[in-house]
């Protein structure tokens, strides 16, 4: 097989990208099936686990996406009144598993979670308006929107955490008066930003998320090292290392932009980072699986699977 290295110095290549392709379907099997019973919901595995079963068409993977559910609605959820931390706040597998079933308790959850998690139930924007919450409103975001499929609604607060996501953006990439950037939470960002898009059609998402991504291409990839700098600078809580583990967590960012925008620009940088992300990152433990395999779906579906023949 190839090397990761061999592959970006192809530029990823139509074969080499196919390769990559490769790479990632076969942890995607190896390591799912590891951590099919782990209940480990970091990340969302109840996703996870669903996106696996629809896009190998092998319902046996619902069995690992019921067991992460369970673990995160009776486990966690509901005995701390959905009041989810921050970084616990994942409402897709939840809507995944609603369009399935109809099931009554986790149309409940789902509800419960958007009003009750951190940061739901409309702070202070003075609160959100540090990038360091960027995570959070960001995930709010989703979950609201995300719960309009379970009846219910909260649109004026969805809005104002979309703009408070846009000056994130603004922040970062922009006035440039962020402390600092990590370029994963900027893509959690986007993902959030995209799903407002493609609910409300809102113009400013597609130049606000092409300013960014340009922006980490030039500064912050490290293309000897296939990945991205975990921060721009030096930080007392981390340093300027190139970050492989999160490449998948940024990949459908740019993917996207070659969705809307045509330019092949981005589906050369997407597939570069793809490439790096699935032979460097680290998926010793279910946490790190997750994060990888938690929006890389979107990266195929975005840019079109170079391993299947046309």
């Amino acid at each position: 097989m190839m090397s990761r290295l061999l592959l970006i110095l192809l530029g990823c290549s139509a074969s080499a990208c196919a390769t990559s392709i490769d790479y990632w379907k076969h942890a995607m099997v190896t390591d799912g099936e590891r951590y099919c019973e782990s209940g480990d919901n970091y990340y969302d595995a109840v996703r996870v686990y669903y996106q696996i079963s629809r896009y190998t068409g092998e319902p046996r993977w619902d069995h690992c996406a019921e067991v992460a559910l369970h673990a995160y609605v009776d486990g966690y959820l509901a005995p701390n009144g959905y009041k989810a931390a921050g970084w616990m706040i994942f409402p897709h597998g939840l809507a995944m598993h609603l369009e399935r079933t109809g099931d009554g308790h986790i149309k409940d959850a789902l509800v419960n979670l958007a009003a009750n998690a951190a940061f739901a139930d409309h702070p202070p924007a003075e609160w959100l308006r540090p990038i360091e919450t960027s995570r959070e409103v960001a995930y709010n975001i989703q979950s609201k929107l995300l719960a309009e499929s379970a009846g219910y609604t909260d649109r004026p607060e969805v809005q104002r955490l979309v703009e408070l996501a846009l000056g994130h953006y603004d922040q970062w990439f922009i006035s440039r008066t962020a402390p600092y950037l990590r370029p994963f939470m900027a893509a959690l960002t986007a993902e959030a930003l995209i799903l407002w898009y493609e609910k409300s059609g809102d113009a400013r998402v597609l130049p606000t998320l092409k300013t960014g991504a340009d922006w980490m291409w030039e500064h912050v990839w490290v293309s000897s090292a296939g990945a991205f700098q975990y921060t721009d600078r030096i930080m007392p809580h981390g340093g300027v290392e190139p970050a492989p583990d999160l490449n998948l967590l940024i990949v459908p960012l740019y993917a996207w932009l070659y969705k809307m925008t045509g330019d092949d620009t981005y589906r050369r940088r997407a597939d570069d980072i793809f490439a790096g992300g699935v032979q460097a990152a680290y998926l010793a433990d279910a946490k790190h699986f997750n994060q990888n395999y938690r929006w890389s779906f979107d990266y195929v579906r975005w840019r079109g699977d170079p391993s299947q023949k046309k």
